[in-house]
């Protein structure tokens, strides 16, 4: 077991936090009847996930791999703080939530969402030149890069252990971000567009496979085709088929996590595939939820924040704000921005903290209850806008936010912005260009919205 001292407490932290997690669950789910693509739904299962089942594996495997990796052991104190944290954020995210929730009871679902192309010829040509802007992002992020690396750019590290980027700007590398949101607006559109999708989506999953790199950007455009497949079937929760394609994308995302180079070594000849699953298998049995230690580094970076460094006072959002200034321009630009920089104090070095530990860090519970009850407030906001809206830039807007969302618990408000920054520019040009209109298949008395026909999509498809 991981000490005497922590045994107990994560075995009672993992059923405090189910408790909680159960009664907010159930109000959500089975009272509100919330869809699976509600964001509060998706923060139910990231939670469940790293606060909830991972303190009992960190229990079962008899140690935590980032403790040993950061160099800090928590003690029963430390375990008491983070359960606390954590259940704090859930309640005030589900009062938030509460409080901005239009419907008395039942939340509504969506309509099935159609994007109309009313420019077949300008969007199509704008699909091709964003993607090959992708496509050149994506090489020089990481065409070069060998069996040695998974990156093909260089960095360098200061001595805060923030990492910078060597002879290429970090605006050529984002382009690659344009290639995600291509293929869920294709898919989006429905009849022959939605056929070409089909090619685009196996194209790029196989691309980041090979790669090795950047599995979020395959797992958020596959968890866009899971979601519009529910709502064009008017089910709120998926049926057994849609569970097993679910497990099989979320088996290669844990095998290319494993081995960042194991469809490039299949493919180069180097392994095959009975060498790559039982290393699999037996890498996997040692280091159980890798790729899900929510709990593990929240815990040891509230401990430091309450113990040994103090608060942050929001400095780490100043880097919104230096972010988008080229280091053309400013070269010694900081890397960060907070006045406590948790790699002073172990090994934190491209490790996240958690949205709970970041916004706890700011001042303490003062900072963590508001700006997680201001989270619930967003979710079901944005949710009820997207459901009622006939602006594709709106209903985009939130479909990012969606399918972000996990990331904004993972990682925190600023590295999002990232993400929803550039998939935003993509998507805004290709709606503006094509003229692309929202139509929601509507039941009732309610007449279907047309739009000129001036558009090479069929009827239905």
């Amino acid at each position: 077991m991981v000490e005497n001292l922590v045994d107990t407490p994560l075995i009672y932290a993992a059923l405090f936090n189910f408790v909680v997690w159960l009664a907010v669950g159930f109000v959500v789910v089975k009272v509100w009847c919330a869809p699976v693509y509600h964001p509060f739904v998706i923060y139910l299962l990231y939670h469940f996930v790293g606060f909830i089942v991972r303190p009992l594996l960190i229990y079962l495997d008899g140690k935590s791999f980032i403790w040993l990796r950061v160099g800090i052991t928590p003690t029963s104190e430390d375990i008491i703080r983070v359960t606390a944290i954590a259940n704090v954020a859930l309640i005030a995210a589900f009062l938030g939530f509460t409080f901005a929730k239009r419907a008395k009871s039942i939340i509504p679902t969506f309509a099935p969402v159609r994007f109309v192309v009313l420019r077949p010829v300008a969007f199509y040509a704008t699909v091709f030149v964003l993607g090959v802007a992708g496509l050149y992002g994506t090489y020089r992020a990481y065409g070069d890069a060998g069996l040695q690396s998974v990156n093909a750019f260089q960095v360098t590290r200061d001595a805060e252990g923030g990492q910078r980027l060597v002879g290429i700007s970090g605006y050529t590398l984002a382009l690659a971000e344009f290639l995600p949101i291509i293929c869920i607006m294709l898919y989006l559109c429905k009849g022959s567009i939605r056929t070409l999708s089909i090619f685009f989506i196996a194209a790029f999953v196989a691309l980041r496979a090979y790669i090795g790199a950047q599995r979020l950007s395959f797992v958020v455009v596959l968890v866009s085709v899971f979601f519009v497949s529910l709502i064009e079937a008017r089910r709120r929760y998926p049926g057994a088929l849609i569970i097993i394609g679910v497990l099989l994308g979320a088996l290669l995302f844990d095998i290319v996590g494993h081995d960042r180079y194991v469809v490039r070594r299949v493919v180069l000849g180097d392994a095959d595939i009975s060498s790559i699953w039982t290393s699999y298998v037996a890498d996997r049995g040692s280091k159980s939820s890798m790729d899900v230690v929510e709990f593990d580094s929240a815990t040891v970076a509230a401990m430091v924040v309450d113990e040994r460094a103090g608060y942050s006072y929001g400095t780490q959002y100043l880097r919104l704000l230096y972010w988008p200034i080229p280091r053309q321009l400013w070269p010694d630009k900081p890397v960060f921005t907070s006045i406590v920089n948790l790699n002073e104090y172990g090994n934190f070095s491209s490790m996240t903290t958690t949205l709970y530990v970041d916004v706890y860090m700011v001042y303490g519970f003062v900072s963590l209850i508001p700006m997680m009850f201001l989270l619930g407030v967003v979710q079901s906001r944005l949710y009820d806008a997207a459901v009622r809206t006939t602006s594709p830039l709106l209903f985009t807007f939130f479909w990012i936010f969606l399918i972000y969302f996990k990331t904004i618990l993972r990682d925190g408000g600023v590295t999002v912005v990232y993400f929803w920054a550039f998939s935003m520019i993509a998507a805004a040009i290709l709606i503006v260009v094509g003229g692309i209109r929202l139509r929601r298949e509507t039941t009732g008395a309610r007449a279907r919205q047309d739009y000129p026909a001036a558009t090479a999509l069929r009827p239905s498809g």
